[in-house]
């Protein structure tokens, strides 16, 4: 791989695919946002609770095959588990809130535009049918009074799959998938899992593993390779630690190393498409910030992948300063902000972004 001075691959393609544009409607704490102008990557600010995780989670219901990744939200905030019954009452407070402010009479809207693939829609609503029929055990059952909620997918061919959850013997179904965009979602506190062994796994049976290996070699030196170990009757991605006779989960080396792993692993096996990371900053130390935003940019150019990464942190904002002086063109931050019990976005293009971070102004 030939590498740029400031971490870009030389003669990455012209022809960048991305989103451009994204609208959101109704979604969490967002009753209306529109931005224009997102680029390569797009650094996520804003204070506690304005909005810049649910910016992640919009785009990624978006891009995603279907609404299971709704119950992942749930997990990564840290939601508590919610009884699948047979009510109304019950039903609705999976998808309550997705909602802005709770109200499920609104209908959610979530829209990229972009290049080729990278545009696509979705839609939530619930029906105006009066009642599901469940089919529990061997004979059909009718919920009265529990409305259907569809989520209609448009993909970039004009295409429109609807997906209707249903609570079946086995659970809450989905009842089949549309084309994803292609990305990852990688929540603040999320540990590298079963999702990201296979990722890896499939990477090694192309013969690409070492790609990712060499960049976390080059950033923790103690690493003498990774490869994927059964632990018990899970799949794990395990790390080999000089001085350290057993491999050993990478996630037990250093929440840094696995997190790490975790969005190298994720862009490579989303090339054309996108990876978001909340709090992007959290466990990582902040001397090694600089070179893991080049590592991170020579994969997105590399992969022609979008990032959007969200921080708290002015440390890694000025470790990201040097990339954007000399790549305007690839960068834009996204200020969220809330106001009167709603929150909303702006943007800022790259060379906006680069002169408040030369003037040290607040911008987080």
């Amino acid at each position: 791989m030939v590498r740029s001075a400031f971490g870009g691959q030389a003669g990455a393609p012209a022809g960048y695919l991305m989103i451009e544009e994204l609208q959101i409607k109704n979604f969490r704490c967002f009753e209306e946002v529109s931005l224009s102008g997102l680029k390569r990557v797009n650094i996520v600010v804003g204070e506690n609770a304005s909005g810049k995780t649910a910016l992640l989670e919009g785009i990624f219901l978006a891009a995603a095959d279907g609404p299971g990744i709704v119950l992942r939200y749930r997990g990564q905030r840290g939601t508590e588990e919610v009884t699948i019954t047979l009510t109304r009452t019950a039903f609705e407070d999976l998808w309550r809130d997705l909602f802005f402010n709770f109200d499920q009479e609104r209908t959610i809207f979530v829209s990229l535009q972009g290049s080729r693939h990278m545009t696509r829609s979705v839609v939530v609503a619930y029906s105006r049918e009066e009642s599901l029929t469940l089919p529990l055990g061997q004979h059909p059952v009718e919920a009265v009074g529990i409305r259907p909620i569809d989520f209609k997918y448009r993909t970039a061919d004009g295409t429109v799959y609807t997906i209707r959850p249903e609570i079946t013997e086995k659970g809450l179904t989905f009842g089949g998938l549309t084309p994803s965009l292609g990305g990852s979602y990688f929540a603040a506190n999320i540990r590298p899992g079963r999702e990201t062994a296979i990722r890896f796994s499939n990477l090694s049976k192309d013969g690409k593993e070492g790609v990712v290996i060499q960049a976390i070699q080059q950033k923790y030196p103690f690493i003498e390779s990774l490869s994927v170990e059964a632990e018990g009757d899970q799949l794990v991605l395990h790390a080999k630690v000089q001085g350290v006779a057993r491999k050993m989960p990478i996630g037990l080396v250093s929440g840094g190393v696995g997190k790490l792993a975790n969005i190298l692993i994720g862009i490579m096996s989303n090339p054309r498409g996108v990876v978001l990371v909340d709090e992007i900053e959290n466990g990582l130390y902040y001397s090694k910030f600089t070179d893991i935003v080049a590592t991170l940019y020579d994969f997105a150019r590399e992969h022609e992948t979008q990032l959007f990464l969200s921080t708290h942190s002015m440390e890694l904002l000025e470790a990201v300063l040097p990339f954007v002086e000399n790549h305007e063109e690839d960068f834009t931050l996204v200020r969220t902000e809330r106001e009167n019990g709603k929150c909303a976005a702006r943007l800022f293009k790259g060379q906006n972004f680069r002169a408040a971070l030369e003037q040290r102004m607040e911008v987080r």
